[in-house]
């Protein structure tokens, strides 16, 4: 993250403390926010994704400079938790041909697009 503020800000040279600030302000409020959704019952993502919007404009912008590393990482993590979440018991016969049958489709599209344009074996298009 340094690294991308110190390219942003390279009159400086040092991590200003205002982004330490605005990443720690959003944190905090990120976190209390989906404690109180998830009081009342709603889902504490959605009340995650409020409290980003309102606060962004107040944050600077060395926060929006590092803005897309932020979100590569809460997308990792996002995964990963949604992957420990999945149930092998849980997957019937339709949950995994609803999963499988789009992906070969398109598999089969390519291959058979490679195929015929630019006259490549079907398994090499595969």
């Amino acid at each position: 993250f340094a690294t991308a503020v110190e390219a942003a800000l390279p009159e400086t040279g040092a991590v200003p403390d205002s982004f330490f600030l605005g990443l720690s302000c959003i944190l905090l409020l990120g976190y209390t926010v989906f404690r109180v959704f998830g009081a009342l019952r709603l889902p504490g993502a959605v009340g995650v994704m409020l409290a980003g919007c309102l606060l962004s404009p107040f944050a600077g912008p060395a926060i929006h400079v590092v803005l897309p590393s932020i979100q590569e990482v809460a997308f990792i993590l996002l995964l990963c938790r949604a992957g420990c979440e999945t149930n092998m018991a849980d997957l019937n016969t339709s949950a995994v041909l609803l999963a499988t049958l789009p992906l070969l489709v398109d598999l089969t599209g390519i291959g058979l697009w490679v195929h015929f344009a630019w006259g490549a074996t079907v398994p090499q298009g595969l």
